[in-house]
């Protein structure tokens, strides 16, 4: 019976794997969770070696997530047309990688001259006690929006493999790079390079992996298409970015004696924030493809939800059942003031990722009623956080406030959007 059983769960198993959606999810969820393991470690390298310095760090990451805006900007865009491309029959790239390479050098530039002429009023305003990590943050975010272009072309063509290998090389150079560099006395500076080293081996090594894409397109690619493309993506990228990093440094700026609290809880729900993203980012180029074969892929939106929120739901027992367990892990016993808002800020990272899965599918069906939604939340955002900001308490329900707001109206939307196409559907029957 047991040697029955057994061969029925592999069977059971091999099934499921030999479904693309979900084979192409384990494969990336490796990477992310790799990847987003290293950022922990990242942070509790910064956190245990740097102490109540680290509320700096945190607070300088939570900017260089908000740049991040312009890497899934590149990085989305470059995938939609690459996933264009390969359903038109092409995997020649050339003319894409060069076009969204130019646009990505244009905010390069702008952000190492931002880091020059106003580094100092940024320092100010939080409360750094130098401006060199302003000017490798800035480096940071310039590297790694020249890493979109590579990685957008690995994701479009549906290479989740060389994707994944790509998530993980960037963070080891980043962890390593950190204790080693925090040990050679650079301080809060050299989390910031460590930063930078990491994405720049991520490029190196993304653009040797995609070199067979980077041959002559079949079909050209207009760079008016892409800058068409380019507004709702930006949008869509810096609602979401800015809803789990602009918290942060709201809390710093009104908080910067707890600011290291509210940084290591925010820290903490993005737990489930990376452990899920490989579901947005598999759902991405299928749907694209989906939508240029004529087809409706509701089914897949269906399961990647659910996917995410059983993933969501596990991570948020343990935040509920463990979390003195998770912050010893992580940062020590003096971080164990924050104990009891674990649970309610890991509520903030599940309706975070599912937002992000809708905003996803919404790109990649070319439906843009997700702005209203996203500059809703948003405008909520730091009006909450304006008006309740006493304790790191407060901050924490702000926030979750704003963003099952924007979940719920995201849903909305979502669903009007099915039953119009099953609608259009009934109609043509």
């Amino acid at each position: 019976m047991a040697i029955f059983d057994s061969t029925k769960r592999t069977t059971r198993l091999r099934e499921l794997a030999s479904i693309p959606i979900i084979r192409h999810n384990a494969i990336l969820f490796v990477g992310s969770f790799v990847s987003g393991f290293g950022g922990f470690v990242y942070h509790a390298i910064a956190g245990r070696e740097l102490g109540h310095l680290y509320g700096q760090v945190s607070s300088l990451v939570s900017a260089y997530s908000i740049l991040l805006v312009i890497y899934t900007l590149i990085m989305t865009v470059t995938a939609r047309f690459a996933a264009s491309s390969i359903e038109k029959g092409s995997q020649g790239m050339r003319n894409l990688g060069i076009t969204v390479t130019m646009f990505a050098l244009v905010p390069a530039a702008a952000l190492m001259l931002f880091s020059e002429l106003l580094g100092g009023d940024f320092k100010n305003f939080l409360h750094l006690t130098s401006t060199s990590p302003v000017f490798f943050l800035a480096l940071s975010g310039a590297m790694i929006f020249l890493v979109g272009v590579p990685r957008g072309i690995l994701q479009g063509t549906q290479r989740f493999g060389a994707l994944s290998s790509n998530l993980i090389i960037e963070m080891i150079f980043r962890t390593f790079g950190v204790f080693i560099l925090i040990k050679l006395g650079f301080g809060v500076t050299g989390t910031m390079i460590a930063i930078a080293l990491g994405a720049a081996v991520a490029y190196l090594t993304g653009i040797y992996t995609c070199k067979d894409n980077l041959t002559e397109n079949v079909y050209s690619i207009a760079a008016r298409m892409i800058a068409g493309y380019t507004v709702p993506v930006l949008i869509g990228t810096l609602g979401i970015l800015l809803m789990y990093n602009m918290d942060v440094i709201l809390a710093q700026h009104y908080l910067p004696t707890q600011s290291w609290q509210y940084g290591a809880l925010n820290k903490i729900a993005t737990i489930i924030y990376f452990l899920t993203i490989s579901v947005s980012q598999v759902l991405f180029p299928k749907v694209v493809a989906a939508r240029s074969r004529g087809d409706r892929p509701h089914r897949t939106v269906f399961l990647s939800f659910a996917i995410m929120s059983l993933m969501g739901l596990a991570v948020l027992l343990v935040f509920w059942l463990a979390p003195n367990l998770l912050i010893l892990a992580l940062y020590g016993s003096s971080f164990l003031v924050i104990k009891n808002l674990v649970f309610p800020i890991g509520i903030m990272g599940l309706a975070v990722s599912l937002s992000n899965l809708l905003v996803n599918y919404f790109l990649s069906s070319q439906d843009y009623r997700f702005i209203i939604a996203l500059i809703m939340s948003c405008i909520m955002q730091p009006v909450l956080i304006g008006m309740f900001h006493r304790t790191v308490a407060q901050i924490v329900w702000s926030e979750v406030s704003a963003t099952c707001f924007l979940l719920f109206t995201l849903c909305g939307f979502y669903f009007i959007h099915y039953f119009e196409e099953r609608r259009q559907e009934l109609g043509k029957a």
